[in-house]
């Protein structure tokens, strides 16, 4: 299995290619790709008391997703595909990353700063 981890920086489209080496084609080699994604979090707001439930939306979601908020892992309720429903932990205030986890292949999303604990400006 190779695994290839990308960090991507901005907002645009982004084209994986794969060819083969050999140069014939290689009728017998099977390729299967799977793309774990967090792309979005609503809201962006959690209460330094815990409790607040957050929708993750992205791709490559799967029922036993582990996610993660600051370095407290944090209860998964529901997974799909394209989206995951966690509870927010007590945190002080400020900005906390958010990752997400595949255990079985090891894959992991990482939103940087993407949940604010505290009150807002306003």
């Amino acid at each position: 299995m190779s695994r290839l981890n990308v960090n991507l920086l901005s907002s645009t489209d982004f084209r994986v290619g794969i060819a083969d080496y050999r140069g014939d084609g290689r009728p017998d080699f099977r390729y299967h790709a799977r793309v774990l994604y967090g792309n979005s979090v609503i809201p962006t707001r959690a209460s330094t008391r815990g409790g607040s439930a957050l929708v993750v939306r992205g791709f490559g979601f799967r029922s036993n997703t582990q996610a993660t908020i600051g370095s407290a892992g944090v209860p998964v309720l529901q997974a799909s595909s394209g989206r995951v429903v966690v509870t927010a932990p007590a945190q002080p205030d400020g900005q906390r990353d958010l990752t997400l986890t595949d255990p079985a292949t090891g894959a992991t999303s990482v939103m940087t700063g993407a949940v604010s604990y505290g009150a807002g400006p306003n």
